[in-house]
């Protein structure tokens, strides 16, 4: 099941869609003050920032999520559909196809075996990120892989899932019930994932 916020749920006192075009144009500054191309941001790309959508995955082989993030604030989080344990195909590229509008991309986390997984539990997780890749390309859809060590360093975060919770929290207030549970860190970490890809994005077409 899948939950959204838009532009109606933000707090009194600014429009959400004002405030990610702060956001955008902040990353955009951070972007080209580090790139000896350019002096100044590129205005003229925010509009196409704010109709863009792309999906973030946090995959797992017992628990994951699945989150897409709009430019203009909108957003959606799922859990990860799995059946008896393994993924389900269909019901993954009927959430690929649920946002407004055809995504950019789809970021999924890439990561390997934990330390201390057993042989089992690391061929199921294994199993279920190959099986999402598959069902990303199979939907005809870009797929991006980012390491958690990149897109963490992006938000400045750790391997604490709980500060990972907490700010989605404060950069989407509108899914706080969402992401209200310790356990709902998956969901929290498939948003920043999702909104790290649309900064990458964003930032890429502009250099």
């Amino acid at each position: 099941m899948g939950h959204d916020v838009d532009a109606r749920e933000r707090p009194k006192g600014r429009s959400l869609a004002s405030t990610w075009s702060d956001e955008i144009s902040k990353y955009f500054e951070l972007h080209l003050q580090r790139s000896l191309r350019a002096r100044r941001r590129l205005p003229s790309f925010e509009p196409v920032v704010q109709r863009m959508i792309v999906f973030g995955i946090d995959p797992g082989s017992s628990k994951g999520a699945v989150a897409w993030v709009s430019g203009n604030g909108s957003a959606s989080v799922f859990d990860l559909p799995l059946v008896d344990r393994a993924l389900d195909p269909h019901s993954l590229s009927e959430i690929l196809g649920s946002a407004p509008s055809s995504p950019a991309a789809v970021f999924v986390e890439r990561v390997g075996a934990f330390p201390g997984q057993g042989i089992a539990s690391a061929f199921r997780f294994g199993q279920a990120t190959g099986a999402i890749h598959a069902c990303v390309q199979l939907c005809g859809l870009r797929l991006d892989l980012a390491t958690p060590s990149k897109w963490k360093r992006h938000y400045g975060l750790g391997p604490d899932k709980e500060k990972a919770r907490a700010l989605a929290i404060r950069r989407y207030p509108g899914l706080a019930l969402e992401l209200a549970r310790k356990k709902d860190a998956d969901r929290a970490e498939a948003l920043l994932i999702a909104e790290y890809g649309l900064v990458s994005i964003a930032c890429a077409a502009s250099a």
